[in-house]
C-alpha cells in the first residue's frame, strides 16, 4: 500500500495556445419580396499559411504584413483543409473596403475581427457556379496573398440574378 508521500503526481506539459476561430454567415435572399430564402452559419479552417502569418505579425515587428482585407469565393464545397494555400475552384475575389471592425482584445477578452459585403442581383454573374466556399485573403491578389481561413457553404449557395447575397466573417482570437 503506498501511503501519500510517495505517490508520485503526474506532470502535465502545459500548453498556452492562441486559438483561432471564426464564424461565417450569410444570407440569401428573394430580391423581390426580400423574403430569406436561405441563411446559414459555418465554422472556419484556419490554413497553415494563415497561422504562419499571423506569428509573423506577433513576433517581427520589422515585418509589414497586409491586413486581411478581401473575401474570396469558389465553387467547391470540398472540407477545408489546414494545408490549403488557394481556394479549390476560385470565381472571384472582392476588398471588404470600409466594411471591416476590429475590437482588440483586454485582459477580459478575445480580439475580434468583423468584415461584410452584400451584393445586388445585377452582380450574380460575378458568381458564374453556386458558391461552395469562401476565404480570407490579406491582399486581393490571390496569387501573392495568404489564404487566411478557408469555409466550405455545403450544400452550395445558388446566388442567381432573382436574389441578394450578404456575408459576414467574423474571426475571434
Amino acid at each position: 500500500m503506498r501511503t501519500a508521500a510517495k505517490r508520485k503526481s503526474k506532470k502535465r506539459p502545459v500548453y498556452d495556445t492562441i486559438k483561432l476561430r471564426g464564424m461565417l454567415e450569410y444570407v440569401l435572399r428573394d430580391a423581390v419580396t426580400g423574403e430569406i430564402v436561405r441563411r446559414g452559419k459555418k465554422g472556419n479552417t484556419v490554413t497553415y499559411s494563415g497561422r504562419n502569418w499571423s506569428m509573423t505579425r506577433i513576433l517581427n515587428t520589422t515585418v509589414t504584413a497586409n491586413m486581411l482585407s478581401a473575401l474570396a469565393f469558389g465553387s467547391v464545397s470540398t472540407t477545408p483543409q489546414p494545408t490549403d494555400t488557394q481556394l479549390g475552384g476560385f470565381m472571384f475575389i472582392s476588398n471588404f473596403a470600409n466594411n471591416t471592425t476590429f475590437i482588440p482584445g483586454s485582459a477580459n477578452g478575445p480580439s475580434q475581427f468583423s468584415g461584410a459585403m452584400s451584393f445586388v442581383q445585377s452582380q450574380a454573374s460575378l458568381f458564374p457556379n453556386p458558391i461552395g466556399e469562401l476565404g480570407i485573403y490579406n491582399g486581393s491578389a490571390t496569387n501573392s496573398a495568404t489564404l487566411f481561413n478557408h469555409w466550405n457553404t455545403s450544400p452550395p449557395i445558388p446566388f442567381t440574378s432573382t436574389n441578394t447575397f450578404s456575408v459576414t466573417v467574423t474571426l475571434l482570437s
